[in-house]
């Protein structure tokens, strides 16, 4: 059995009694999380007065409640540990302060096991949001910096609901002309671990978006140009755009493009290179409500299908913003497993059946198997070392990126026809597909969704997307 909540209690009061001054001495809160560090004579923490430290007793009774916190799922799930352990010994240093230490500890232990979920935004980069701030389902939000965006995040409820003050102070300090994007989430971590949660859930909007559209070229969507233009983060990540518009000085040519020198036989020539960027349109692809429907579910539904698209989705976007093809090749196999693959893995000719039974129209399913054969064998060459010149073909990347995007909506067409919500359920139905026992439903959602992807097919024939990553211009004189 675990530690109880009263003995946890007991030893932050134990410990909170042997606080005592430690001065000349830098506090670390976050050293804490060391055990060289908290039991070395060095050791500090904050608090009102200055520095403070534990006896040797205290520390002791400290990493025996800090242990078991850590030990019950409800703290491990919703903090990082070596921030926690920084954490607990702030809030001892914070009871030893309080006029009844025993009732400020039993009111944190509760705040510390059970905390309400965490509400994070912040600006993003390289996304473009031509439309009224949106919430998405009832955990996420995203739009310009503003007001309007403000009431919008409230609507999430719990936390944000009470937020309305902190938000306005928050979309204040976004003074960037135009404003930036921002994303808001709610989220079960808790500060460090918060934040890598409502990064990772925007990464996996943008991710499964990509996926999942089917118009890229109306969206002016380009890939194969660099991980420079992805979205992410704002000050984690550049915003290009930003960027330029910010430093229209002479001199912000070295912060903005590469100028090499390059002297070689025929003699020295300089050029800079630069890579413009033009932001995702996530507004756009989102306000297709089935892609929007199934992004959503991606990110909080359990189901076997959704997960795949989570996964797929992540790698898709490595390989939609590599500029390098072969790693791009690589990240789309990966895709395509993680799609229509089994978590024991099945041999090639097993996956080609499986891509092939996507296909509704059985007599379209040969086709479907060798285009399959194809990306393999291209895919399998880059992986063992070899060298294909097919990669650099104008349209096998963009085909190949095709080929993924149908298999995610056919997936999404085979959970509603077929009613799938397991791993279990997915490998049956394609085992009974092959065996001809079971067939798509005449009528069902993979007519649909199939005669969409036709259309969006012949829409985009015609175009073959040749522009380069980077562009040129002459080096000043």
């Amino acid at each position: 059995m675990g530690v109880s909540r009263q003995h946890i209690a007991e030893l932050l009061a134990k410990a909170a009694m042997t606080i005592k001054e430690a001065p000349g001495i830098d506090p670390w809160d976050y050293g804490w999380c060391l055990p060289e560090y908290r039991q070395s004579e060095g050791a500090a923490l904050s608090s009102t007065n200055g520095p403070v430290t534990m006896t040797p007793e205290g520390i002791s009774a400290y990493e025996g409640a800090v242990e078991a916190l850590l030990n019950q799922a409800s703290a491990r799930d919703r903090w990082d540990a070596k921030e926690f352990w920084g954490l607990v010994a702030s809030l001892v240093v914070a009871a030893f302060e309080a006029k009844d230490p025993s009732a400020f500890i039993d009111r944190n232990i509760s705040k510390l096991l059970k905390p309400s979920p965490a509400l994070v935004v912040f600006p993003v980069a390289n996304v473009g949001w031509d439309d009224t701030p949106r919430l998405l389902g009832n955990k996420c939000a995203i739009g310009n910096a503003s007001a309007e965006l403000s009431e919008v995040i409230t609507r999430m409820g719990g936390r944000a609901a009470s937020a309305g003050e902190i938000l306005a102070k928050f979309i204040n300090q976004q003074s960037h002309q135009p404003p930036p994007v921002c994303f808001a989430t709610l989220v079960p971590g808790q500060r460090n671990m918060a934040f890598r949660q409502a990064s990772r859930r925007f990464e996996m909007l943008v991710d499964t978006a990509l996926l999942l559209d089917t118009d890229k070229e109306n969206h002016r969507l380009h890939s194969s140009r660099g991980s420079w233009n992805r979205p992410g983060v704002r000050g984690l990540m550049l915003d290009r755009g930003a960027v330029e518009k910010g430093m229209q000085r002479k001199d912000a040519a070295v912060e903005l493009y590469s100028h090499p020198l390059i002297y070689d036989e025929v003699g020295r020539t300089g050029s800079h290179h630069w890579y413009s960027a033009e932001p995702v349109p996530l507004h756009a692809v989102l306000s297709h409500a089935e892609l929007c429907d199934a992004v959503l579910k991606s990110l909080f539904d359990s189901g076997s299908i959704y997960r795949r698209l989570a996964v797929a989705g992540k790698w898709f976007s490595e390989a939609f913003w590599s500029s390098n093809p072969d790693d791009a090749t690589l990240a789309l196999g990966v895709a395509l497993d993680a799609l229509i693959g089994a978590k024991n893995g099945l041999p090639g000719r097993a996956m080609k059946e499986r891509f092939a039974l996507l296909e509704d129209d059985p007599q379209e399913r040969s086709n479907r198997a060798k285009r399959y054969e194809d990306l393999y064998a291209v895919r399998s060459r880059i992986a063992h070392g070899g060298v294909t010149s097919k990669v650099q073909e104008a349209g096998f990347i963009k085909g190949f990126q095709r080929e993924v995007t149908w298999t995610a909506w056919r997936l999404i067409a085979m959970q509603v026809d077929f009613s799938i919500s397991s791993d279990t359920d997915l490998e049956s139905t394609l085992e009974n597909l092959r065996w001809s026992t079971m067939s798509w439903p005449t009528g069902g959602k993979g007519k649909e969704v199939g005669a969409m992807l036709r259309r969006q097919a012949e829409d985009g024939k015609e175009s073959t997307d040749l522009r380069p990553c980077g562009s040129q211009i002459r080096a000043p004189k």
